[in-house]
């Protein structure tokens, strides 16, 4: 997953949904009570680089 989101530019769409599972008279409901989306955003390869250069600097 970590490759596809750097290929993406560091940036990739999160969703999570969330649901109540049920028993009510033995018939079994399933119910979506909420959705949560996010977009994130990082700099692992800045990161990265910056590190590599400090290294390199000594």
């Amino acid at each position: 997953m970590w490759a596809l989101h750097v290929q993406n530019g560091e940036r990739s769409r999160v969703r999570a949904d969330i649901f109540l599972n049920l028993s009510l008279l033995r018939v079994k409901y399933n119910v979506r009570i909420a959705t949560y989306e996010e977009t994130i955003q990082t700099n692992i390869m800045g990161e990265l680089n910056r590190m590599l250069e400090d290294m390199m600097k000594g």
